[in-house]
């Protein structure tokens, strides 16, 4: 538990300094690749069942897209 808090806390304070980037220039990929770091650390820490779990109480991986190039500090 205290490994996921701390990748959660590590997460959030990334997210929020991409988010709040003086630059526009290729935030949206930042934060894909952040995503990405997050659901590593995640799967990094947790048990093949525990991640089995997980996965079958998230559901179906989203395949929208979000946008943040709209994002205004």
């Amino acid at each position: 538990m205290q490994q996921l808090k701390r990748h959660q806390d590590e997460a959030r304070t990334e997210l929020a300094e991409a988010l709040h980037s003086k630059t526009k220039e290729g935030r949206e990929e930042k934060i894909q690749g952040l995503r990405k770091t997050s659901r590593k650390r995640l799967a990094d820490v947790l048990t093949d069942e525990q991640e089995a779990r997980w996965k079958a109480m998230a559901g179906a991986p989203f395949d929208g897209k979000f946008r943040y190039d709209d994002y205004e500090n």
